[in-house]
């Protein structure tokens, strides 16, 4: 009997073309196995529970192109000092941009221009937030590669 693996893309556009659940554990195993985290250590999941509704929590980013300030002072700590036992994510979280999102391909393409995706266990929604920040250097005259026309 011949064994035929599928085509690692046919799996990819599966997934991508899903929608999320309302458990945090699948949701996480779908983005690592789309990221291939571990081994691309470009994606960050932090990990965390919302105090008020006592539900665990995920925040999904690329952290090279996403403001950690923003993160920690606009989501982390106004989840984490939340009280309330009915928690509404959007008025508690005080950035400019927030989506509700629930089909993976659609998280994936906010997460890859700066977004951060937020998952709450037992919410079948992804709070996508614009924190956007992507650093720019100035254009330097190459050091490596001088080369000399004439005597200065």
């Amino acid at each position: 009997m011949i064994k035929i693996k599928k085509n690692r893309d046919q799996i990819d556009e599966k997934q991508k073309n899903q929608t999320i659940t309302a458990n945090l554990t699948k949701n996480l195993s779908i983005f690592k196995k789309l990221y291939t985290h571990p081994i691309n250590s470009d994606l960050s999941i932090r990990t965390f529970s919302i105090p008020g509704i006592n539900q665990p929590a995920a925040l999904l980013s690329i952290p090279s192109i996403v403001d950690k300030e923003t993160i920690d002072e606009s989501i982390l700590n106004p989840l984490l000092m939340n009280k309330d036992e009915t928690l509404d994510v959007q008025s508690y979280i005080t950035t400019l941009e927030i989506t509700s999102e629930t089909i993976v391909q659609q998280i994936t393409e906010k997460v890859n221009n700066g977004h951060v995706a937020l998952f709450i266990d037992e919410e079948k929604v992804a709070y996508v937030i614009n924190c956007a920040f992507f650093e720019h250097r100035s254009i330097e005259s190459s050091e490596n590669e001088i080369v000399l026309k004439s005597p200065k």
